[in-house]
């Protein structure tokens, strides 16, 4: 899996996100665009997992249950900041694949 932010600083102000995009990679880092591979997220930290979405228009599946089906290969993880600076993890695990892992940081401003 690779995991990316749209930024990895964020406002502890309670309401601030960080956009994560999550993609099937195989081995060499190509996206797997076939994937449908369920995934399962948690966060630890000064931040909360606020939602899921994989952008497939008819999929039925909760945005806001911390577990999703990929689409194209690929998912986004919306991760909200609490009210205190400091770390924050975010876990993607799906089943036969390799776990990954983001740091995030909340900061105030």
């Amino acid at each position: 899996m690779k995991l990316e932010a749209d930024r990895t600083n964020i406002k502890a102000d309670g309401e601030d996100i960080s956009f994560v995009t999550v993609s099937i990679v195989d081995k060499n880092g190509n996206l797997c665009p076939v994937s449908d591979q369920s995934l399962q997220f948690s966060v630890k930290g000064n931040g909360v997992f606020k939602a899921a979405c994989n952008g497939d228009a008819t999929s039925l599946e909760p945005f806001h249950l911390p577990t999703m089906k990929t689409f194209g290969g690929k998912l986004v993880v919306l991760v909200q900041a609490l009210k205190t600076a400091g770390a924050i993890e975010l876990m993607v695990n799906g089943k036969g694949l390799k776990g990954g892992q983001l740091s995030l940081k909340t900061v105030n401003l």
